[in-house]
């Protein structure tokens, strides 16, 4: 929550102050003084950063060309009050920085990383950093701090989306990456890790098969800004040369898939009209915090003149659509999904179809398959003649007329490994060859056909049989005794954690144009035109979600069989102090409402509102002044209300309308007016700055 980020901060005061850090690793400015304390990693936090005259936040970080002792390329630290520049990657000459060091030279004023987060930290006592996370006084704070401090390396401060779904998200990230860094666990066992990778499915490394960026006869390549405007500074763009600052809305430089912002850009036209959105995989009319204005988008064809999908059932946004063709559903389709870097050990997924599709077949440049979304996509391009796709769509002999063309040469090139043929996988015997033809032996040509599959690997029967391997195993994964190399992690990521981001520290917010922060530090909640956001007393519970370990997700709402555990539906949690005051007990029902959602409910039709309320479940692990539903349940669609297709009623399943969903009632942006609160680094939804209030239901 909120708090994350003070605690952090205040643990790191008390363990600077307390010299509980790891100072032979912090002091380590490059690989090779990293290397000889036995690190794989370093920090760049001895490293010096020039400071802005007026306010002193770090803004870049000092060059040798900056102090007349080398290049752009070369980064400089004090050593025992001396000036050095270095290449911080270079194995020869160890470079240990001081800790602390400021000063002036060429007009430039500068002090490094360390330097910068003390100052940080020292902004507030201990007792106070407590305070602010909400504590009563700092004796947990201190507790943390002394037990995280007691384990050498083997120690790690972890997160997922709890700290970082909120506007502040980036900087809450980095502040408890920072204790990480503290304690110098960077590729240790048990400390902060890469993960361990996967074989590359693309075909991006040498010698693999099939190169599938490359192997596109006559590409066009791509152009323009996205309507996310995601990965690019506005002060790049035309549009801040024609109207400077504020942008209209945020841009987004550091991240991808901002989600949130593509239908309310679309409509509001900026940077351009959305004409056509297909949808696949996706519901933000559910999904998204606060997106009342996003259905009121998706109902108006004025807004959204096209909108088609490809979905398994007719879902919260699909339900809006044009058109909806059917899609095939997680075990009739295929997929390369990589693996959490939570797993130490190479792996490659691949899902692959195990049943014939329920759905209907069609025909796609003269190839028998199930509708889909490969298959609409694949009759766009035969439609239009796209280049790239149908005979010899990826090279001469190299067809892309199914879904299977595609899928089958990303998997072999898992097969084929990432060590140009060293490590490929083991070829299928005779006896795997059965086992995997027997497996398929039901499905029929639209889904399997053994011949159609080993030529879209190229009749190569050496890359056949591995990919049998592969596919008999439903993918590629390495020893678990891979996972760690004596004291250190067997995966690493062997280079340098930067304290002070410097991409970051020289872009600017495209609202305020003001520079970003470079440093871990506590940003209040803001807007997205960078103003506090506050609330009045009429709301005083802060809202959070979770995901409920048996559902977790909007398409799990049909898991009747694990729904079971919460007994068919979710609740609003709500600590005992609150509930006797409002005089509530397990059971009541009650509406949340919040300042953007006074009515607590959502706007599904002219005809039908869903109401935002759910029973009220009384327990004591949740913080007073808090309220917390689970997410996936409250569904209005779905296959939860009835539905005619062609004249054909289609019954829905009340089962799948229990409990609540309370994305509806969190804030919308009071900036843009039509789209949830956001990180302008991260780029994630806030899902936890919300405060509503609790309507008891008669």
């Amino acid at each position: 929550m909120w708090w994350r980020c003070p605690l952090a901060l205040g643990m790191i005061r008390w363990i600077i102050d307390n010299k509980r850090f790891n100072e032979p690793y912090i002091r380590a400015a490059n690989r090779s003084a990293a290397k000889k304390s036995g690190d794989t990693t370093w920090t760049n936090s001895t490293h010096l950063v020039v400071l802005d005259k007026n306010s002193g936040k770090g803004t870049r970080l000092l060059r040798g060309s900056d102090v007349g002792l080398g290049g752009e390329h070369d980064f400089v630290v004090s050593v025992n009050g001396q000036l050095v520049a270095f290449d911080p990657y270079k194995e020869t000459n160890p470079v240990v920085g001081d800790l602390e060091a400021e000063g002036e030279i060429n007009g430039l004023k500068y002090k490094t990383g360390f330097g910068l987060l003390r100052k940080i930290v020292n902004e507030h006592s201990v007792e106070e950093w407590a305070k602010e996370a909400g504590l009563d006084d700092a004796t947990l704070l201190i507790t943390l701090a002394r037990e995280f401090t007691s384990y050498g390396r083997q120690v790690m401060a972890d997160m997922y989306r709890g700290p970082v779904q909120h506007t502040n998200g980036y900087h809450n990230g980095r502040t408890i990456i920072a204790l990480n860094m503290l304690v110098g666990n960077g590729d240790w066992k048990g400390g902060m890790h890469p993960g361990g990778s996967h074989w590359h499915e693309d075909g991006s490394k040498k010698g693999q098969p099939f190169p599938l960026k490359k192997l596109h006869p006559g590409k066009l390549g791509k152009f323009g800004i996205k309507i996310s405007r995601e990965g690019i500074a506005y002060e790049k763009s035309t549009l801040f040369k024609k109207n400077g600052y504020p942008a209209q809305r945020t841009w987004y430089p550091y991240t991808g898939s901002v989600y949130q912002e593509v239908i309310p850009s679309g409509v509001d036209g900026y940077p351009y009209h959305l004409k056509a959105l297909y949808l696949h995989k996706g519901t933000p009319g559910f999904s998204v915090p606060g997106a009342n204005n996003i259905i009121d988008y998706l109902r108006d064809p004025k807004k959204i003149p096209l909108l088609f999908a490809d979905d398994i059932v007719i879902g919260e946004t699909s339900m809006y659509c044009d058109y909806i063709f059917p899609d095939t559903a997680i075990w009739e389709r295929w997929g390369t999904p990589h693996m959490t870097p939570a797993v130490l050990t190479n792996g490659s997924k691949v899902r692959q179809p195990v049943v014939e599709s329920l759905v209907e077949t069609c025909t796609v440049f003269g190839r028998k398959q199930p509708i889909s979304m490969e298959s609409v996509m694949l009759a766009i391009a035969e439609k239009l003649k796209v280049s790239g796709f149908g005979k010899g769509g990826f090279a001469p002999g190299l067809d892309f007329r199914t879904r299977e063309d595609f899928f089958l040469k990303s998997v072999a090139n898992i097969a084929y490994g990432d060590h140009n043929g060293k490590d490929i996988a083991p070829l299928a015997s005779q006896k795997e060859i059965d086992v995997f033809l027997k497996a398929r032996r039901h499905m029929s040509p639209a889904v399997f056909e053994e011949s159609y599959w080993k030529k879209a690997v190229g009749s190569n029967e050496k890359i056949w049989r591995a990919v049998i391997t592969v596919l008999n195993r439903g993918g590629r994964f390495e020893d678990a005794s891979g996972a760690y190399k004596g004291n250190h992690v067997h995966h690493q990521f062997k280079g340098q954690f930067n304290l002070f981001a410097e991409n970051v520290a020289r872009g600017k917010h495209s609202m305020t144009g003001e520079h970003l922060e470079g440093m871990p530090f506590y940003e209040p909640i803001l807007d997205a035109g960078g103003n506090k956001v506050t609330f009045s007393k009429d709301y005083p519970f802060q809202l959070f979600t979770y995901k409920h370990i048996l559902g977790g997700q909007s398409r799990t709402i049909g898991n009747y069989w694990t729904m079971a555990a919460e007994a068919g539906e979710n609740y609003i949690w709500l600590n005992s102090v609150d509930a006797r005051r409002l005089g509530l007990k397990s059971g009541d029902s009650i509406r949340l409402v919040s300042p953007t959602n006074t009515k607590g409910q959502t706007r599904v039709n002219n005809s039908f509102t869903k109401d935002i309320i759910g029973k009220v479940n009384v327990i004591e692990g949740i913080r007073p002044g808090t309220v917390c539903a689970s997410w996936s349940f409250g569904h209005w669609a779905y296959g939860s209300n009835d539905v005619e297709v062609n004249g054909q009623m289609v019954k829905g399943d009340k089962r799948r309308a229990t409990g609540i969903c309370p994305n509806p009632v969190m804030l919308v942006d009071p900036q843009v007016k039509n789209m949830c609160l956001t990180d302008p680094i991260g780029g994630s939804c806030s899902f936890y700055d919300s405060y509503v209030n609790i309507e008891k239901v008669a």
